[in-house]
């Protein structure tokens, strides 16, 4: 009796969750798109039933879920910390194609937005990933970002087209887009649009490697100053471009963090507070102080988020003054 309970819950629940999707048909099109292998069906069915919920998010959870599993017990994934492999070219350019035939295929099978896969291929491109737990981690995250981002739209007044369309060619006509094809742009446009954005900080933040937000509750316990130096390179398209960049932050001495790195030819090293996983606030100033010392074409700057966040972003002094003098991006000061 017990039994045949348990088996009406199990058929119940997969055929009953928030999203409309029906157990099954998750199943197959994992499978399909080889995004889930035969061993882990009834593993995957089991996740989604706890969590009664089949939308793209709770899926990409589960993949996450089953790559981390893969790795506990293997010496890269000690205690939650990973040690990712040195590739040579040859590996990262293997490692990539696979990458990408992934990501292709997580596409395909509709469980991420255009933006998150334009993004994420832009990171393959510029080998940001050495394994696929990196891979799905981002999906993931970058997934429940704009579920959350979704969700808060419900309450929003989003601000009209037209200052939408302004603001890009705004931003176009001074550089701030030139590392963007016009289809990308036209993608993060309806990407914004869509996401109902209430200023325009919320609106350049869908066009990639413009904007860098991160939480500064800090999600990477590994190196996570060493993850946002690699992060604000891609910012600035290589203006700002160290080497060697290293931070003991998951071994800190005397409850102290060291960041260390290289740019043009000269070694920089901070001393940084550890207060539980919030980042230090000198660690920004540190790095608008190397980038001032070298004369770069450019400078970090803040831009205000509201919330626990981080914007940075990186313009010519020329970028700035004309983004503040015409209100085309909001400031903390603003």
């Amino acid at each position: 009796m017990k039994s045949s309970i348990l088996i009406f819950i199990s058929i119940f629940l997969s055929i009953n969750f928030t999203m409309g999707q029906s157990m099954q048909n998750v199943i197959d099109k994992l499978v399909k798109h080889h995004l889930l292998d035969e061993g882990n069906k009834e593993e995957m069915k089991l996740f989604l039933i706890n969590q009664q919920d089949t939308s793209n998010n709770i899926i990409l959870a589960g993949l996450h879920y089953f790559e981390m599993i893969k790795l506990v017990g293997h010496n890269n994934f000690a205690g939650g910390n990973m040690t990712l492999p040195e590739l040579t070219k040859d590996q990262q350019d293997s490692t990539n194609k696979e990458f990408l035939k992934y990501l292709t295929e997580i596409n395909s099978a509709d469980l991420i937005a255009s933006s998150v896969y334009s993004e994420c291929k832009a990171n393959i491109e510029q080998n940001s990933y050495q394994i696929k737990y990196q891979l799905i981690t981002d999906l993931s995250q970058k997934t429940n970002y704009l579920v959350e981002l979704r969700y808060q739209t419900k309450t929003k007044n989003p601000i009209p087209i037209k200052e939408i369309e302004d603001a890009i060619n705004n931003w176009r006509n001074i550089g701030l887009l030139k590392h963007l094809t016009s289809n990308q742009i036209e993608l993060s446009k309806s990407k914004a649009i869509e996401d109902s954005c209430e200023n325009l900080n919320e609106v350049l933040l869908n066009f990639p490697f413009v904007i860098h937000w991160f939480d500064t509750e800090l999600e990477n316990l590994s190196d996570p100053y060493a993850e946002l130096l690699r992060e604000f390179s891609k910012i600035s398209h290589g203006v700002f471009n160290p080497t060697n960049i290293l931070d003991n932050f998951k071994r800190p001495i005397e409850n102290k963090v060291t960041v260390k790195f290289k740019l043009n030819e000269k070694e920089y090293l901070k001393d940084l507070r550890l207060e539980d996983d919030w980042i230090d606030a000198a660690f920004i100033d540190f790095v608008k102080e190397v980038v001032k010392e070298n004369n770069l074409a450019g400078q970090f700057y803040e831009l205000y988020e509201g919330g626990q966040g981080a914007n940075i972003i990186f313009l010519t002094s020329e970028q700035y003054q004309f983004l503040k003098k015409n209100k085309l991006l909001q400031f903390p000061e603003d």
